[in-house]
C-alpha cells in the first residue's frame, strides 16, 4: 500500500487511475490510510497499475526484486518486502513466496512472544530470589531480637 500510495502522489493526475484520483493530492500516509481498500482492489484487478507499482518496488529494492523474480530469496530478507514484491511482480510461484513470507512473520512473532515470556520468567525468578533473601534477613533479625529479650 505504501509503495502504491507514494506512486499516486508522484504521477501526473491524468495518469492516476480514475478510482484513485480523489486521493492523489493527499499526503502519502493519509493516502495509504484512506485509499487503502481502493488501492488493494485496483492492484488485484488492474494488471497495468500493479505492474507500475511493481516497477516502483523494483526501483526501491533492485537486488531483492531481482532475487524474488529469480526465485532465490536471501534468508535475511525482510519477509514483508519479499511478500510485497512477490505479489506485485508476480514471478512464477509468487503465491508460495507470499505464503512463505507470511509463515516467516508468524514464526518471528511466536519467537518474540517466547522471548518475552522467557524474560518475564527470569524477572520473576529474580524477584523470588530477592524476596527469599529478604525474608531470610528478616527472620535472622527477629531471632536476634528474641535472643536478646
Amino acid at each position: 500500500m505504501e509503495t502504491a500510495a507514494e506512486l499516486l502522489g508522484a504521477l501526473p493526475l491524468d495518469e492516476v487511475p480514475v478510482p484513485l484520483r480523489r486521493f492523489a493530492r493527499f499526503e502519502r500516509r493519509k493516502r495509504a490510510k484512506l485509499a487503502g481498500q481502493h488501492i488493494a482492489a485496483l492492484l488485484e484487478r488492474d494488471d497495468a497499475f500493479r505492474a507500475r507499482v511493481g516497477e516502483a518496488g523494483r526501483e526501491a529494492h533492485p537486488e531483492l526484486a531481482a532475487a524474488v523474480t529469480e526465485g532465490h530469496v536471501p534468508p535475511a530478507a525482510d519477509p514483508v518486502v519479499v511478500a510485497v514484491l512477490g505479489y506485485l511482480l508476480r514471478p512464477d510461484g509468487w503465491p508460495d513466496l507470499v505464503e512463505n513470507a507470511r509463515a516467516e512473520l508468524e514464526r518471528s512473532a511466536s519467537l518474540s512472544e517466547g522471548e518475552r515470556a522467557e524474560r518475564r520468567i527470569a524477572e520473576l525468578r529474580a524477584e523470588l530470589t530477592a524476596a527469599r533473601a529478604g525474608r531470610g534477613a528478616e527472620l535472622e533479625r527477629v531471632r536476634g531480637e528474641l535472643r536478646e529479650a
